[in-house]
């Protein structure tokens, strides 16, 4: 029942989200905003369960990787897998029905309220896997997994202690960015393709730069 928990959650999710699809009079929904919030795609109503479609995806996906870790032996790590497919499936679900009730209502102008929960959501989940990198062990499925990381442990494991501060940090920050958001009412949805690119300079880039010449250096002292 553990390993399928996700799997019944995200079905539940897929037959809640088809009937709250079924229910809406419209036929033709906005299915995309511009940069600036105002809708510039309409689609069938039913184009729409592609979002919980991506939720059931990760409940199907942390089903079967638990499965394969467990005959692998890897259970050391399966407890942090749960916990990051959780959070991930629970990032999904909330966007889901964050733009459901938005695309069935025919919102033509989203504004600076969903550009402040979307800070908010996404800064909450970079906070809870950035505590959650330094206790994972070495392994194949996740992390920074380069071959600086996998060759060696002490650079494994300081990297991932690196990644969990840049991780926690750059989260705080998006969680204080979405709060200034929406007391102030900013209408600036390029915040979000600002912090997607520094999220993937911070929690990428960086850590996996430090990993590779961290192993240099070990190397080389290895070497004297």
């Amino acid at each position: 029942m553990k390993k399928a928990f996700l799997l019944i959650a995200g079905l539940i999710n897929l037959a809640a989200s088809a009937v709250y699809i079924a229910c809406s009079p419209a036929d033709i929904v906005p299915t995309h905003w511009n940069y600036q919030g105002v809708a510039d795609g309409f689609m069938p109503k039913w184009t729409m369960m592609i979002m919980p479609i991506i939720t059931l995806l990760y409940g199907i996906t942390a089903f079967v990787i638990e499965i394969v870790m467990s005959k692998r032996g890897e259970g050391k790590n399966l407890k942090y897998v749960r916990k990051i497919f959780l959070a991930l499936f629970l990032f999904a679900a909330a966007l889901s029905w964050l733009f459901l009730p938005l695309s069935m209502r025919r919102t033509n102008n989203i504004g600076c309220i969903v550009n402040s929960a979307m800070l908010l959501l996404l800064g909450a989940l970079i906070v809870f896997m950035g505590n959650l990198l330094p206790k994972v062990s070495q392994n194949g499925w996740l992390g920074v997994r380069t071959s600086s990381t996998l060759s060696n442990e002490t650079v494994w494991r300081k990297t991932h202690r690196l990644a969990g501060y840049l991780g926690v940090g750059t989260g705080l920050l998006m969680i204080v960015m979405g709060a200034v958001n929406a007391a102030l009412g900013i209408d600036q949805p390029y915040l979000i393709l600002i912090c997607a690119a520094v999220i993937l300079i911070t929690l990428a880039l960086i850590p996996s730069v430090y990993a590779a010449r961290l192993s240099k250096k070990l190397n080389s002292q290895n070497q004297l």
